[in-house]
């Protein structure tokens, strides 16, 4: 039987176009590949500097710094009390001491009201400032007496909101600030004290007197100036960003965690170069083996 050689060249142009289709096809799927990790690797990017950005919009934002302050120094303002015919200064963290004796019972005590400015000069000879259980400012350490001048600021104790109105007042600022700094330049404080009185000083017996670091009185004025446009305005955009940061730092990952491997890129390649030369050889082959069986065995 004489072979078909234009049948056979045909069926050989076939497969070489079969073959070649197939290494096109391994192409397109390297190029879909490093085209899929391209778009990912931008959206990471993106999402990266977009983070960035909405980061450096919520630190332009006011920051409760009014609040941060209180929660610093709200220990050592004090709470007037009259025991018997002595009036006491006594700081909120000693509080509870003071108002119980040693048996747990309460003291027969009168609470006295703030200053109408949230402060007061306290004068040692002639009212006392307790710090523990039945000890007074001058029993605690007699020798330092020496070295107090003749009155201290004190600071009534009151809630957050109130503290918050206080502080507006640039004298009310000014006090903390002289009370509070460990700034050792004082020269800006520039509040007149009454003229009986000397320059006043917090108590040194007070840890958190002179150690917070508030910078310059120009610079922690500032502060409470950015501070006090802090609102429930600001409050709702502040957790906008904070969401919307979430969001990108999520979209972020997933788009890191998308990118394939040099290892899986390589492995996806094998995986598709096995399928199609499975599909275009034995399942191709044996497909047309099984229809050519058919069809010889219905010849006639």
């Amino acid at each position: 039987m004489a072979i078909d050689k234009i049948k056979l060249k045909r069926t050989l142009a076939k497969e070489i176009l079969l073959f070649f289709s197939g290494l096109g096809l391994i192409g397109l799927v390297w190029g879909f590949v490093l085209l899929r990790n391209s778009y990912y690797d931008h959206k990471a990017i993106s999402c990266t500097e977009k983070i960035k950005s909405l980061k450096t919009n919520l630190d332009s934002l006011p920051s409760d710094y009014i609040k941060e302050l209180y929660d610093l120094t709200n220990k050592d303002f004090v709470v007037n009390y009259q025991l018997g015919k002595d009036n006491y200064a006594i700081p909120k963290k000693y509080e509870q001491e003071f108002l119980y004796d040693e048996y747990g019972i309460k003291k027969n005590v009168l609470k006295l009201p703030n200053s109408p400015k949230g402060y007061s000069y306290f004068h040692f000879d002639r009212q006392s400032i307790y710090f523990f259980r039945k000890y007074s400012l001058h029993q605690i350490n007699p020798k330092r007496t020496q070295t107090l001048k003749d009155s201290t600021i004190v600071f009534d104790y009151v809630e957050l909101n109130i503290f918050r109105e206080f502080v507006k007042s640039p004298d009310y600022q000014e006090k903390l600030f002289t009370v509070f700094s460990n700034n050792p330049d004082m020269d800006e404080w520039l509040n007149e004290v009454p003229a009986n009185l000397s320059k006043p000083e917090f108590d040194p017996f007070i840890p958190n007197s002179g150690i917070l670091d508030l910078g310059t009185l120009s610079e922690f004025k500032s502060k409470i100036l950015r501070g006090l446009k802090y609102n429930e305005q600001v409050i709702q955009k502040k957790n906008r960003i904070k969401s919307e940061i979430q969001n990108q730092i999520e979209v972020t990952t997933n788009s890191k965690s998308s990118i394939l491997t040099t290892s899986e890129i390589h492995n996806s390649l094998f995986y598709t170069l096995i399928a199609i030369g499975l599909f275009l050889y034995p399942f191709r082959l044996t497909i047309f083996l099984i229809l050519w069986a058919f069809k010889t065995i219905n010849q006639k």
